[in-house]
């Protein structure tokens, strides 16, 4: 669920150029746009946006977010605590979440204490400064797993097949057919979706 709300984005299927974008207070250049606009096959939408190049997540400017680009992206300026009006004292990535990204987080990881906290783009996550957590994506899938009757995987239809190593952990579904194996570094790996 997070993660397709994460991947649904203002965007529209034809190759367009936008009149002004502002990423994070500093307005891009039409190369830039021009770029975006046939890198991604979509057209940009004129506006104010925020984005984390930590994750590749971004959103309209006081709003959730709205989607996933690549990170890393040289686009705009620094995000800023306020991109999102948030009022949540939680922070990811130096950004106050707005109330639907806490929301979001917390439907797969249950409560989320007010505080600093990063991530990175595989969706690893812990306290600034301190080791990795919780992956979101591992959460997301578990998720799934677990309320998938169709494929009778997860607790739903059969046993929960969860392994875990020193070094890896993964799960299945009960014939094997699909499921995800997590290696530190690299991060989850889900087959036959």
């Amino acid at each position: 669920m997070l993660i397709a709300q994460l991947a649904a984005t203002v965007f529209l299927p034809e190759v367009s150029v936008a009149a002004s974008v502002t990423v994070n207070d500093r307005e891009l250049s039409q190369q830039q746009i021009e770029a975006l606009a046939g890198d991604y096959g979509i057209q940009v939408v004129p506006g104010d946006y925020w984005y984390d190049r930590k994750t590749g997540a971004w959103g309209n400017k006081c709003g959730p977010g709205r989607g996933i680009l690549l990170p890393d992206l040289e686009l705009g300026g620094v995000l800023k605590a306020d991109a999102s009006c948030g009022n949540t004292g939680v922070f990811v990535n130096g950004r106050e979440l707005h109330r639907q990204d806490l929301v979001n987080l917390q439907l797969l990881a249950g409560h989320i204490a007010p505080g600093r906290y990063w991530m990175d783009a595989q969706l690893n996550a812990g306290r600034e400064g301190g080791p990795a957590l919780v992956n979101y994506q591992v959460l997301a899938v578990q998720q799934t797993m677990g309320a998938d009757t169709q494929h009778g995987g997860g607790n739903a239809g059969g046993a929960d097949h969860f392994w875990s190593t020193g070094y890896s952990a993964g799960n299945s579904s009960a014939d094997g057919s699909y499921g995800y194996v997590s290696v530190p570094g690299y991060g989850p790996v889900g087959y036959g979706y």
